[in-house]
């Protein structure tokens, strides 16, 4: 009895040894965290708060086209990289359609065989066009074998992609061979077009993945996710993600990066976008309707936004009023808003010029702004 209670003295004074060391070590990763935190805010740039900065700028973003055919609520647009008019959309009425957004013409209409679409892409040469949603499949259509004009007929996909086990957020060609999924599932994958496999799949999110914007210049992705972080990726790596961002108070829902490549934003159900440096690895800007009391601004999530061609503008959709507002990247300040919108714009993306924008609403219509 005597040698057991000796045993378990000499258990308990381990256990309470390696418990205070863990606090030590605790203590010490914290208070180096807020030294790093102190270091960054020394060597903080000065830019946001110049006069030329915070100068009052607005903007008079019109309709220029009303893009009508849609019979249920448009979830998802995307522009093509190849073409100035070459304009995709996926909508509730189980319809993916390929407009001329000059002529406001449709181009195709692919049924598809679940109306619970949550996501289009062009690829970047116009071969394909894919779709995703509830399926749980990503549904590529071969745009060449299609005949022009409105078919009422069944199409059958070109490819599908089947391996993830939740709904498709997100889909994103990185080229006419490869693209990119990301799913309810928590994970992203790099799919062959071709051979229907995955590549690569990326898995450090703990929560839905909501969006995925590329920057293939430097061979780089950043995903947001329902656990409240953004993450970037290199396509070329099969590890863990290469930087971690938090600051969101919940779930992020889109994102978007900068026109140089070292920047991206972020728009969350918390009201607010964010805009984030990699080189800096931390938040530098903030887009809330809460910092500007004079405003009656939005007070809902965030559904999409895309940054101007020259980086000047932010243009960011919301749940609810005021739907759709445009921001002055560098002061922080709403430069327009658009009293015109009645419905819940869902998607929004910028053509290859940068010099019109498209909107996705549940009003069943894309419009078109410059």
């Amino acid at each position: 009895k005597k040698k057991k209670t000796k045993k378990a003295e000499k258990m308990m004074s381990d256990r309470q040894w390696l418990t205070l060391v863990y606090k030590e070590c605790e203590r010490q990763c914290k208070q180096l965290q807020q030294q790093v935190m102190e270091q960054r805010q020394k060597l903080q740039s000065n830019t946001f708060d110049s006069d030329e900065s915070l100068k009052k700028i607005d903007s008079t973003f019109r309709v220029r086209r009303t893009l009508s055919g849609h019979y249920g609520k448009i979830y998802a647009i995307q522009w093509s990289l190849s073409s100035e008019t070459g304009l995709c959309s996926a909508s509730q009425d189980g319809k993916l359609m390929i407009w001329n957004a000059h002529t406001e013409n449709k181009r195709m209409c692919f049924p598809l065989r679940s109306a619970w679409v949550m996501t289009c892409a062009y690829s970047p040469s116009e071969v394909y066009v894919s779709c995703g949603g509830l399926d749980n499949k990503v549904s590529i259509y071969r745009i060449s074998q299609t005949v022009l004009g409105y078919n009422e007929h069944k199409i059958e996909p070109f490819y599908e992609l089947e391996q993830h086990e939740g709904y498709i957020s997100c889909i994103r060609f990185w080229d006419d061979a490869h693209l990119i999924s990301s799913s309810g599932d928590s994970t992203l994958l790099l799919w062959d077009i071709e051979k229907q496999k995955p590549i690569s799949q990326f898995m450090d999110h703990t929560g839905d993945v909501m969006n995925v914007a590329l920057c293939r210049e430097r061979n780089v992705f950043v995903s947001v996710s329902c656990d409240n972080t953004a993450k970037i990726w290199d396509i070329n790596s099969k590890d863990q993600c290469i930087g971690n961002f938090t600051g969101h108070k919940d779930d992020v829902n889109c994102c978007d990066w900068f026109p140089d490549g070292y920047a991206f934003g972020t728009g969350s159900d918390d009201q607010t976008a964010k805009l984030f440096d990699t080189r800096a690895y931390r938040e530098i800007k903030t887009y809330s309707f809460r910092q500007n009391p004079n405003d009656n601004g939005a007070t809902s999530g965030i559904t999409s936004l895309r940054f101007s061609k020259s980086g000047k503008y932010l243009f960011c959709g919301y749940d609810n009023a005021p739907f759709l507002a445009s921001w002055s990247t560098l002061s922080g300040a709403p430069t327009q808003y658009f009293p015109g919108l009645k419905h819940r714009v869902s998607c929004l993306d910028l053509n290859r010029s940068g010099r019109a924008f498209a909107t996705g609403s549940w009003d069943y219509n894309v419009s078109i702004w410059s």
